[in-house]
C-alpha cells in the first residue's frame, strides 16, 4: 500500500488497511505500508513499515513473490501522486482549463516503448492563468492577449505576452517598447489589490470593485474589463522565452520564441545558437499545436509519455511498477491505483488473472478520497448494497459499479471516470460493467464479509462457478 501522510489521502489507506484486517482477517505481516511523501501520519502511525522507495518496495515484492500461492490474492493499493500528460478533453473540466501540461517528459517511442501520441497530437500549453475557478473554462490565453485567473469576488490577476510593442507603460518603469523575437511578460493586479499578491483580502481593507460602479474589474461571462479598476500594469518581466511558463515539458529544455513577429508563438525544443521552429502556437490560443520533439523535420514520430507515481523523493515509471508485477506470478493480482493518469498504468500491467481499477484516465487527474472511499464502503458498511447479485461476496466487478453509481456522493459532481481492465486486452472500461470483454473476473473474484478471527478471506475464481477457494490477502 502506498499513501501520502495527510488528511487527503491517510484516512482512506488507514481505514483499507483496518478493514481487511478486522473485517477479512487478512495478516497485518502480509500488509506492507508505505509513505510516500517522507511524514509520519497523525494517525495510526504504528501500521507503517516504512517510507516508499525502491528498496522498500523491491522488498515487499520479494516478500509476497516467495509467499504468494496460487490461491492467493495479491493487493496493489495506491492513494497518492502521480504524474502524466494532460489531454485535450473539453467536457472534463480541469482538462478544459490546463490541458496541455507535461508533467512526465515526451519521449520519442522505441522498441517495447507504448506509442501514446504522433508529434502532431500533441499540445503544449505554454500561456496558462492558472489557478482560477473550474467552470469549464479554458485558462490559456493567445499572445496579445489578456488572460485572466479568477476565483469569484476573492481572486483577480491578468497575464499578456508580447514580442513586439511600443510605449507601454508600467508602473515604476515608464514607457516601454520592444522589437526583438523574444518574449515578454505583463503582469496587471487591480486597483483594489493594495499589496498587488493577486488576492482580495477583505480583512486587510482590499476591494473588488475598487470604483465602486458595480461592475467587477473583469466579467467571465463577457469577458469585458473594467479598465477604471485597473490602473497602470504593475510588473514587467523581459526576454523571458526561457522562463517558468505553464508547463514545463517534463524538464525537456526550450526556448519560446515569435519567429515571424506574427503574435504567434513559436517553440525550439534542445536549442542551440540559432532558434529554430519546431512547433507554433497556429491559432494563439496559448498552446503549441504540434511539435518535432527530434528535430528530425517532421512531425509523424510516435511519443511515449510514462505515468508515474510518486515515491519519496523519487517517482517509479508505468514500466517499473509493471517490472515489480511482473515478479507475482502466482494468485490473482489486483491493482487499485487512484493517482493522477493511474489509467495510463493499465496498457502496463493488464495480463491474465489481473483486475485493474483506476481513479482516472490516462489524460486525467483523479480526485483524492473519491475512489478509496466508495470502494471501503463497497467492502465495509454498505457491503448488502454493493453484494448485487447476494451471494454473500462483493466482487470487484460489483464494488467498481458501485464506485461508479455513488461517485458525485459528496463529491460536487466532478470530473470522475473511473477505469476497469480484466481481459488482459490493455483497454479500460468505464461506467457500468461487464462491458468491451471486461468484467467477467472481476465478478468471480472479491471478498466475503463472512470471515471469522484466524480463517482467511473467500474470493470465487475458478472460472466454472464452484467452491470458493480462501485466499491469503497480500499487499
Amino acid at each position: 500500500m502506498i499513501s501520502g501522510s495527510g488528511s487527503q489521502h491517510w484516512p482512506q489507506t488507514r481505514d483499507f488497511h483496518d478493514l481487511l484486517v478486522n473485517d477479512y482477517a487478512a495478516d497485518p505481516a502480509d500488509l506492507h505500508v508505505l509513505i510516500a511523501d517522507g511524514k509520519e501520519p497523525d494517525t495510526s502511525a504504528e501500521i507503517v513499515d516504512g517510507m516508499a522507495t525502491r528498496e522498500t518496495l523491491g522488498a515487499a515484492f520479494a516478500k509476497i513473490a516467495a509467499e504468494i500461492d496460487e490461491d492467493d490474492l495479491f493487493l496493489f493499493y495506491v492513494e497518492w501522486h502521480g504524474k502524466g500528460y494532460v489531454g485535450r478533453i473539453p467536457e472534463i473540466k480541469r482538462n478544459a482549463a490546463y490541458h496541455g501540461f507535461f508533467g512526465s517528459p515526451p519521449l520519442i517511442a522505441g522498441e517495447g516503448d507504448e506509442k501514446d501520441f504522433k508529434e502532431s497530437e500533441l499540445n503544449l500549453s505554454l500561456f496558462c492563468a492558472a489557478g482560477g475557478l473550474l467552470t469549464g473554462r479554458d485558462f490559456h490565453y493567445g499572445m496579445g492577449e489578456w488572460g485572466v485567473a479568477y476565483y469569484p469576488r476573492s481572486k483577480m490577476v491578468r497575464y499578456r505576452v508580447m514580442s513586439h510593442f511600443g510605449d507601454v507603460q508600467v508602473a515604476g518603469m515608464g514607457k516601454l517598447s520592444d522589437s526583438d523575437v523574444l518574449l515578454e511578460r505583463f503582469t496587471d493586479y487591480t486597483l483594489g489589490d493594495h499589496n498587488k499578491n493577486g488576492r482580495i483580502e477583505k480583512d486587510l481593507g482590499e476591494v473588488w470593485d475598487p470604483d465602486g460602479d458595480g461592475k467587477p474589474p473583469w466579467d467571465p461571462e463577457t469577458g469585458e474589463f473594467d479598465e477604471d479598476d485597473w490602473g497602470e500594469i504593475d510588473k514587467f518581466e523581459d526576454d523571458c522565452s526561457s522562463g517558468a511558463w505553464h508547463s514545463k515539458l517534463g524538464g525537456v529544455k526550450f526556448t519560446v520564441w515569435d519567429a515571424g513577429l506574427d503574435n504567434r508563438a513559436d517553440i525550439d525544443i534542445n536549442p542551440g545558437e540559432q532558434l529554430e521552429v519546431d512547433g507554433t502556437d497556429t491559432d494563439n490560443d496559448g498552446c503549441i499545436d504540434g511539435f518535432d520533439l527530434n528535430d528530425d523535420g517532421d512531425m509523424d514520430d510516435w511519443v511515449s509519455v510514462h505515468e508515474t507515481i510518486q515515491i519519496h523523493r523519487d517517482e517509479l515509471i508505468d514500466d517499473e511498477v509493471r517490472d515489480y508485477a511482473d515478479t507475482i506470478t502466482k494468485g490473482t493480482k489486483v491493482f487499485l491505483i487512484n493517482s493522477c493518469f493511474g489509467g495510463g498504468f493499465v496498457n502496463d500491467l493488464s495480463s491474465d488473472n489481473t483486475i485493474i481499477l483506476c481513479g482516472s484516465p490516462e489524460e486525467c487527474s483523479a480526485s483524492a478520497q473519491v475512489m478509496p472511499k466508495k470502494l471501503i464502503e463497497a467492502f465495509g458498511e454498505k457491503f448488502d448494497q454493493a453484494d448485487a447479485d447476494g451471494d454473500g461476496m462483493v466482487s470487484f466487478l460489483e464494488a467498481f459499479n458501485y464506485v461508479c453509481v455513488r461517485r458525485q456522493s459528496g463529491s460536487g459532481g466532478g470530473f470522475y471516470r473511473f477505469q476497469y481492465d480484466d481481459n488482459g486486452d490493455g483497454i479500460s472500461q468505464e461506467g457500468l460493467l461487464p462491458k468491451g470483454g471486461d468484467g467477467t473476473l472481476g465478478s468471480r473474484v472479491g471478498l466475503r464479509k463472512t470471515a471469522k478471527a484466524g480463517t482467511d478471506p473467500d474470493t470465487e475464481r475458478d472460472g466454472q462457478g464452484g467452491s470458493p477457494t480462501e485466499p491469503n490477502v497480500q499487499n
